[in-house]
């Protein structure tokens, strides 16, 4: 899921392949965490940004990322780069189907890493918390939907930015999602928006 938020797969046109997953400065400490995991990767600044960016070139690298993701990608940009790719390496691209979409975000730590990158929990009124994720493509938050129908989370249109948000407003459904992030932890900061309104 932070790969579907945050990373991308991206082919030059001198035919080098690369993986990039950048965060805000403040989850630095997370992309070392990922990097320690996978063994490989370098973390730096980014020049003109308040961001810390994971990256890697080595092919070696490049194609054990394929192996860890493909079939995991559920947007439809990383989707896009993921068939590039493994076009690029005459690799089989998997798209999960529908059903087996709606399986990652149940029962994987997908809707977190998700979350991590796109989410925020706001409080309104000093009441209200409020769970959303914001897309400029309405067809993730649809498939998210789909998947979490207990939390009777709703999606609605976002002038502010051409948009789409899906949000969870109901008791039971933030409890729900919150129980979720206890078994599948986020590992980045509170993004801005998270500040109590």
């Amino acid at each position: 899921g932070l790969i579907d938020g945050d990373g991308g797969f991206y082919l030059n046109e001198s035919g080098v392949v690369s993986f990039e997953l950048t965060l805000d400065s403040k989850d630095e400490a997370t992309l070392y965490f990922i990097k320690n995991i996978l063994g490989y990767g370098n973390v730096d600044k980014r020049t003109g940004v308040n961001a810390h960016r994971l990256r890697t070139a080595e092919t070696s690298c490049v194609l054990d990322l394929l192996k860890r993701v493909n079939g995991k990608l559920l947007t439809i940009d990383k989707q896009t780069q993921l068939r590039n790719v493994c076009s690029h390496y005459n690799i089989p691209c998997i798209i999960p189907s529908l059903l087996d979409s709606l399986s990652i975000i149940r029962n994987t730590a997908w809707l977190s890493g998700f979350f991590d990158a796109e989410g925020s929990l706001i409080i309104f009124n000093e009441v209200t918390l409020v769970m959303s994720i914001p897309q400029k493509n309405n067809a993730i938050l649809e498939l998210i939907g789909k998947a979490l129908t207990a939390e009777r989370g709703r999606i609605n249109s976002d002038r502010s930015y051409g948009g789409w948000v899906y949000r969870v407003m109901n008791r039971e459904g933030i409890r729900l999602i919150l129980h979720r992030f206890t078994i599948h932890k986020l590992f980045t900061t509170a993004r801005p928006s998270a500040k109590a309104r």
